[in-house]
C-alpha cells in the first residue's frame, strides 16, 4: 500500500509498480507499508512543489527481523565469542563487545540458544512465537563452570610399609588460595574454567613427589592429583617424629599400626631394624625404652 499524506492510496501491481497522479505544485509525502514487511528502504519519500513527472521512486521491502542482545558476565564484562544458535538451524558468534544480531523471517518461531565451553548462561535460551518486529536487549549473563582439582597425599607409614594418609599438608595455587589435607590425606580445590597455575604442596617433617603440578587451560574436573610423602629421619622408636626419647605415645601409634588401624603422622624411618615398617620389633623397642630396660644409645 502506497499512502499520499495528502490522502488518497494506492497498491502495487504484480510486478511491484504503483504510480499516484497528483496536482503541479503538490508537496508532501509517499509511504509504503505492508503486512509482513518489517521495514522498507527508504521509510518514505517527501516531495515540495512537484512541477514535473517523478520517475524511479522506488522502494526496496524487507521481511527480515532482527533479535539482537549482548552475552556479559555478571560484572557486564563482555563474553566472546559464543555461539547464537536458533533452533531453525544458522548461528552466529557475538563480537568483541558480547554483542549479537541475527535476522529470521517474518513471523519465525523457534528458540535461540547460548553456548561456550566452560560456561553457563542465564537463561539457558529465548524462546519466541511469530516475531513481527525487532526483538532488542534479548541479553544472557555467563558463569565460567568451576572445576576441581583432588587428589590425595600419602606415605608408606600404613600397616607394614603399605600405603598411609598424611593429614594437614598444605595445599597452595599459585594464584592463591591453600587448602590442608584431611584426615584420610585427600583435599580439593575449586578453580575456573580456563584456570592456569601450580598447586605446591608442603608440610613440615616432609618432602613430596612430585613437589607441585602445573596446569593449563583447565577445562574438566582434574581427579587423583596424589603426591607421595616423605617423612624427614626419626631416631628409632620415635614413631610419631617428635624428636625426643620414644614413650608410651609412640607404643600406642605402633600397637595402631600393627591393629591395622592406619593413623596418620607416623614417621616410618623410626624403625629399629632399617626394614621401612613399624610393627612388633618396634612396640618392643619402645616398652623397653619407657621401662629403662634398653642401656641408653641403644
Amino acid at each position: 500500500t502506497m499512502t499520499l499524506s495528502t490522502g488518497g492510496i494506492t497498491s502495487t501491481d504484480s510486478d511491484g509498480n504503483y504510480s499516484f497522479t497528483v496536482s503541479p505544485g503538490w508537496s508532501g509525502t509517499v509511504t509504503p507499508s505492508k503486512i509482513g514487511y518489517t521495514s522498507f528502504t527508504p521509510t518514505s519519500e517527501s516531495y515540495s512543489n512537484v512541477t514535473a513527472t517523478q520517475h524511479n521512486q522506488n522502494y526496496r521491502g524487507s521481511t527480515w527481523v532482527y533479535i539482537s542482545g549482548y552475552v556479559k558476565a555478571s560484572d557486564s564484562t563482555a563474553i566472546s565469542p559464543v555461539t547464537i544458535t536458533l533452533s531453525t538451524g544458522s548461528y552466529i558468534t557475538t563480537d568483541s563487545s558480547g554483542h549479537y544480531s541475527v535476522s529470521v523471517s517474518y513471523g519465525w518461531s523457534g528458540t535461540v540458544t547460548q553456548s561456550k565451553s566452560g560456561y553457563t548462561f542465564t537463561p539457558t535460551s529465548k524462546s519466541y512465537t511469530n516475531v513481527t518486529a525487532d526483538q532488542a536487549d534479548q541479553n544472557y549473563t555467563g558463569s565460567t563452570i568451576p572445576y576441581t582439582i583432588a587428589g590425595n597425599v600419602w606415605d608408606l607409614s600404613g600397616f607394614f610399609g603399605t600405603r598411609g594418609s598424611i593429614s594437614g599438608v598444605t595445599m597452595t595455587l599459585s594464584t592463591g588460595g591453600t587448602t590442608t589435607t584431611d584426615s584420610s590425606g585427600n583435599y580439593s580445590f575449586t578453580v575456573s574454567a580456563g584456570w592456569s597455575g601450580t598447586v605446591t604442596s608442603s608440610k613440615s617433617g616432609y618432602t613430596f613427589t612430585p613437589t607441585s603440578k602445573s596446569y593449563t587451560n583447565v577445562t574438566a574436573t582434574q581427579h587423583n592429583q596424589d603426591y607421595m610423602a616423605t617423612e624427614s629421619t626419626a631416631s628409632p622408636g620415635d614413631v610419631n617424629g617428635s624428636g625426643g626419647t620414644p614413650d608410651l605415645t609412640d607404643a600406642i601409634l605402633a600397637l595402631q599400626i600393627l591393629a591395622g588401624l592406619n593413623p596418620s603422622n607416623v614417621f616410618v624411618s623410626a624403625d629399629v631394624n632399617s626394614n621401612n615398617k613399624i610393627g612388633l620389633e618396634e612396640v618392643i623397642y619402645i616398652l623397653q625404652k619407657v621401662a629403662e630396660l634398653r642401656p641408653s644409645g641403644t
